[in-house]
């Protein structure tokens, strides 16, 4: 009997250390790839970007701030053209905002989400908002102006502008809004996407700028940066990084079909258990 006994411990034993030892490599393969897929020198690119671009974007509380500050510091940094010295730069570096190393990947997108024009009627012979019927039962806003391109000749609350890739043509652009009244009162955001990619860090970025009417009247301002890393696996180590994502994923079936066939078996009684719970 006594042997039974001891022999139940100790096949309780090596089950409880068997459980330990496939926790403890779960949760050390899970650090490392979570460590690993980190890029210690990212934020300071993605800080060396914010700076040039963000200067005194939360100092904006009026249109005018917003307009001044889209003609002084986002366009002359997103489109250089000479260096620091006077030189004149080549195709490839303007390309770069101002003084970073992340390539400018199509162009800036600027859009503004509207306050539905309840209750006006519609006016198509001026320039700026005008509000249409679009072809629909209720009215909407479209923005005109006399130029050579146009914005959301359809009904929606959001619309939305491609500024060019060169910095005379950003200008013309943005002063035709700004003396069209493009921002009035009836604007309750405005946001500008940028997507970058760094060369030296292989990794994409997307920057988006948010401009916000309060309540009060005042604009506010936030800003929202993700970074993405599309080329994973390309040198040993990210090889030795894609076979621990294979271990993790295995590990995580093993535990999650485990606990299904246990479930399974002892039915309520399986959730009246702390350490069933955690492990869940």
């Amino acid at each position: 009997q006594s042997m039974k006994i001891k022999d139940e411990q100790r096949r309780k034993f090596f089950h409880v250390l068997k459980e330990y030892f496939r926790l403890f490599l779960f949760g050390t393969v899970l650090f490392y790839i979570g460590h690993q897929d980190r890029d210690p020198l990212a934020f300071y690119a993605s800080q060396t970007l914010s700076h040039r671009l963000l200067e005194d974007f939360d100092s904006i509380t009026t249109s005018e701030d917003f307009w001044t500050w889209g003609e002084e510091i986002l366009l002359p940094n997103l489109y250089p053209s000479l260096w620091y010295n006077g030189w004149k730069m080549k195709y490839l570096d303007r390309q770069f905002p101002l003084y970073t190393e992340a390539f400018r990947l199509g162009p800036p997108r600027l859009t503004q989400i509207r306050e539905a024009p309840d209750g006006m009627e519609a006016d198509h012979f001026q320039n700026g908002w005008v509000v249409t019927t679009a072809n629909v039962p209720s009215t909407c806003w479209q923005f005109n102006i006399t130029s050579t391109w146009s914005n959301n000749q359809g009904c929606s609350s959001e619309y939305s502008i491609e500024l060019p890739t060169s910095l005379t043509a950003a200008t013309m652009i943005l002063s035709g809004l700004q003396h069209n009244g493009w921002i009035d009162s009836y604007t309750l955001h405005l946001i500008i996407d940028l997507t970058l990619y760094y060369p030296s860090r292989k990794l994409f970025s997307s920057l988006r700028m948010i401009i916000q009417r309060e309540d009060i009247g005042h604009l506010s301002t936030s800003v929202v940066r993700e970074k993405y890393r599309l080329f994973q696996y390309e040198s040993t180590s990210d090889y030795v990084l894609l076979f621990l994502h294979i271990i993790f994923v295995t590990l995580f079936l093993v535990h999650l079909i485990k606990d299904v066939m246990t479930i399974k078996k002892e039915g309520r009684k399986f959730f009246s258990s702390v350490w069933n719970l955690l492990s869940v």
